[in-house]
């Protein structure tokens, strides 16, 4: 497989060649390499490739040469961590191509690729993760860590249960992320997040599960979902949000328990629904919603449980059930709604078109 012309000389450049002649930069090239060698350019191949352990005709060697990276890949750090202390053993398992750890005490150990690479230490200070050849995802497994900063995530492309059941995490950021399309279960009971970072989302297809049972969130930025289909259990129990910002769901289709048990949000703001298909549970067991912004439900069927154990809302915007296979229960133990009141919350269930002539506060 031969480098067409533009990229040979450049390559020749890259290594030490100044002329802008193909021929003449790639001897520069072979002199540099081979210093004090004599002979043609073909001969100059021959005597640096054999040097290097190549063997065969010219060509097929020069072939192989050009497929093979000619220096080791670049590492660069992908992740900073500081455990909790340096007496438990911290488990990373990583997924992808080679990699090397410093695991606190500056030596940098390499390990080959695997899907998995499960790798247990006791730490001696910040653990340092390096990318060598492609690292596509990383867990964290053991409860032994107190922040995680994903530096450069520009390889990583899932997400999956990254910090599942951290309960100990108190601080993590992430940088470079747009290639992620798999957030499901990242943060699933990371219990002692308070606060969350604005991280790049906006390639994120899946979000299962990703904050359910962070319990200890008080506020929530405004990420990019816009590419997501769904948010199956999203921020379930994530009962010390009071307020959810505006976000961008115009996309999804799975609404299923996104909300569930956020028993202190106030209020939603206006969310586009207009592509959501399953509202089972949305937000059932918010104990504290008083009401919702607009939500745009037209293309809605499943509605069971939707606003199930509501107990203080008492008033909604708008609802769409024209399409609807099933409302079981969909208003179930909302005492104090009037809008809609309960001739039309019939009619609702039945499947209707209802708009609030009157705003919510």
């Amino acid at each position: 497989m031969s480098l067409v012309n533009d990229e040979l000389l450049q390559y020749y450049q890259d290594n030490g060649a100044s002329s802008n002649d193909l021929q003449d930069a790639e001897r520069e090239f072979l002199l540099i390499k081979i210093p004090g060698a004599t002979g043609s350019n073909q001969d100059l191949w021959y005597t640096f490739l054999t040097s290097l352990g190549y063997r065969g005709a010219n060509q097929d060697m020069r072939d192989e040469f050009f497929r093979s990276p000619i220096s080791p890949p670049v590492p660069f750090v992908i992740a900073k961590i500081t455990p909790l202390d340096f007496v438990a053993t911290c488990t990373i398992e990583v997924y992808g191509n080679d990699f090397t750890i410093d695991w606190g005490d500056g030596n940098l150990i390499e390990y080959a690729g695997g899907n998995p690479v499960s790798v247990s230490v006791i730490p001696t200070g910040d653990i340092f993760i390096a990318d060598v050849n492609g690292v596509n995802q990383l867990k964290f497994i053991s409860d032994t860590y107190q922040s995680i900063d994903i530096i450069d995530g520009k390889n990583l492309t899932s997400m999956f249960e990254l910090c599942k059941n951290l309960s100990s995490l108190i601080s993590f950021d992430a940088a470079l992320t747009a290639n992620v399309t798999d957030f499901s279960a990242a943060w699933w009971g990371c219990s002692g997040l308070t606060l969350f970072p604005i991280i790049d989302t906006s390639n994120g297809l899946t979000f299962s599960n990703t904050w359910r049972d962070c319990s200890g969130l008080t506020s929530f930025p405004s990420l990019d979902f816009g590419s997501a289909v769904s948010l199956t259990r999203t921020f379930r129990s994530c009962v010390l949000l009071t307020s959810f910002p505006i976000i961008n769901v115009s996309n999804v289709a799975i609404f299923l328990g996104t909300w569930f048990d956020c028993n202190k949000i106030i209020s939603f703001p206006d969310l586009d629904f207009s592509n959501g298909t399953d509202f089972t549970a949305t937000f059932s067991s918010c104990l504290n919603l008083q009401f919702t912004g607009i939500l745009n439900t037209e293309k809605g069927q499943l509605f069971t449980d939707m606003f199930r154990d509501c107990t203080s809302l008492f008033c909604i915007v708008d609802i769409n059930t024209l399409l609807q296979t099933n409302t079981i229960n969909m208003f179930l133990n909302t005492p104090t709604l009037v809008a809609p009141n309960s001739t039309e919350q019939t009619a609702i269930l039945a499947g209707d078109n209802w708009i609030n002539v009157a705003p919510c506060p």
